[in-house]
């Protein structure tokens, strides 16, 4: 999966589902479950993140795409832990499944703290992070799926599943601002990079080039 994170459209494209999924699925929950308006400010925060996530990105600006990363894997990790606290005595299946995508949550969380916490490559815990994403798609999808019979109009129905998939976008947009982060530490241990020497003389960062 390691060239399907890395790829720049992959990140673009995850953004833009991202953004245009939530706010479609936000509005219409807003219009038909007014219970649900407070999860519907937690999304507004993600697309904000996610938005800034990605020209941050642009802008090379490694000190805010790390702040963002950080905001965002805390609201990943709230969505869950939310709806546990509205369905816990109602669904008893959905909260089986949510509360599995807290504890993804929470590893996704302290894998990315261990990746930031080390100035050299952490292909390992990329990659780990890189399947979490996966599974958290996963749970979702499943939650989504449980939720769908208790929606009576079709179009909640809808919003329910775009959201679902646009979340998991949110989760996936983390990973590859990490991976991307990542292979840059791979390119300049390559070329001769370590902590005690700095840079190889001439050498121009593959972040530079782009």
């Amino acid at each position: 999966m390691k060239k399907l994170f890395t790829n720049d459209n992959f990140f673009a494209s995850m953004t833009v589902i991202a953004i245009i999924g939530m706010l479609f699925s936000d509005i219409i929950n807003w219009v038909f479950l007014p219970e649900s308006r407070s999860a519907i400010m937690l999304d507004l925060l993600s697309v904000l993140c996610v938005l800034f996530l990605n020209m941050s990105y642009k802008e090379h600006s490694k000190n805010a795409m790390k702040c963002l990363m950080g905001a965002l894997l805390m609201l990943v990790i709230v969505r869950p832990v939310d709806m546990i606290g509205v369905y816990v005595s109602k669904l008893p299946l959905l909260v089986v499944v949510m509360f599995i995508y807290a504890l993804l949550a929470v590893i996704l969380f302290v894998t990315h703290v261990l990746i930031n916490s080390d100035r050299r490559s952490s292909q390992q815990y990329v990659s780990l992070n890189q399947w979490l994403c996966l599974l958290i798609f996963i749970c979702e999808l499943l939650g989504t799926l449980i939720l769908l019979p208790t929606c009576e109009q079709v179009i909640v129905k809808l919003a329910g599943i775009i959201g679902a998939l646009a979340f998991a976008c949110v989760t996936a947009s983390i990973v590859c601002v990490e991976s991307r982060l990542d292979a840059y530490r791979i390119d300049r241990e390559a070329a001769g990079w370590s902590e005690e020497m700095g840079y190889p003389e001439g050498y121009v960062h593959e972040y530079e080039k782009k």
